[in-house]
């Protein structure tokens, strides 16, 4: 018995230092275990307050109470929790039945994690992306993100716009292809093809040269148009570029004439 009281304490002491709320229910969801963590959790001073209560019934979402711990239990279900001061958190829940030998549950044992940063930090990164969309559609020039193998990761409205207008194929310049391998191509929208360029551009993504430019004319069937391709380092340690094409038609036109 000593044996087992030790063992007892050993488990319990590493329950009440484990960042997740631990809890063990009967099979109606009512707490017959819950450990210190849990109670911070649920904002109560003590874990015996928990003792007896509906698991289920701290859910906010109505339609979820009553079906987390079902026979099959469950695996990483989101749940949002209400404390006892009516303020909310979002829980990782995760429960396992214990069945007798004839089957019957006698009990579900599971375990809470607060994700509440998780969330946070899923919520600024969705935002960030949105604004780092936003900021390359209101760009006039056409602007494409490439990864350090050259593939594009990203790409602004505008060039895909002057991608379809200019008999662009977006299976060789659309995001997820390799912009080097469609600059050894034919000319196309947002491609200058040629060794060369494929070089320069190998060697900005390698971090190799700070910046390349090449001016190039791009006429459409009712128009002469020229533009500058610029591509400058991603500035992350896997390389990368960012390439834009940007329309310079009239500086050159205007250059023209004053010779």
């Amino acid at each position: 018995q000593q044996k087992l009281r030790q063992r007892d304490a050993w488990i319990r002491s590493i329950s009440e230092n484990i960042a997740g709320g631990l809890f063990r229910t009967d099979p109606t969801g009512r707490i017959e275990y819950a450990n210190r963590a849990l109670a911070r959790m649920l904002g109560v001073e003590d874990e015996a307050e928990l003792i007896g209560r509906d698991l289920t019934a701290l859910y906010t979402n109505s339609v979820q109470q009553g079906r987390m711990l079902a026979e099959e239990g469950a695996d990483g279900a989101e749940v949002t929790f209400e404390r006892r001061d009516e303020s909310t958190f979002v829980g990782l829940l995760s429960a396992e039945a214990v069945y007798d030998a004839e089957g019957r549950v006698l009990h579900y044992d599971g375990v809470i994690t607060d994700i509440a940063e998780q969330k946070q930090t899923q919520r600024e990164l969705a935002q960030s992306e949105a604004l780092t969309r936003s900021v390359l559609d209101a760009l006039a020039a056409n602007v494409a993100v490439l990864d350090g193998d050259g593939t594009i990761i990203e790409v602004n409205a505008q060039w895909e716009h002057f991608g379809r207008e200019n008999e662009g194929d977006p299976n060789a310049i659309g995001e997820g292809n390799n912009y080097l391998d469609a600059c050894e191509g034919p000319s196309s929208g947002n491609v200058v093809p040629g060794p060369s360029i494929r070089d320069d551009l190998r060697a900005v993504i390698d971090g190799e040269k700070d910046f390349f430019e090449h001016e190039y004319p791009c006429h459409g069937p009712e128009e002469k148009r020229w533009f500058l391709l610029r591509a400058t380092p991603l500035g992350r340690a896997e390389g990368g570029a960012v390439v834009a094409h940007i329309n310079v038609t009239e500086r050159v036109q205007s250059a023209r004439q004053q010779r």
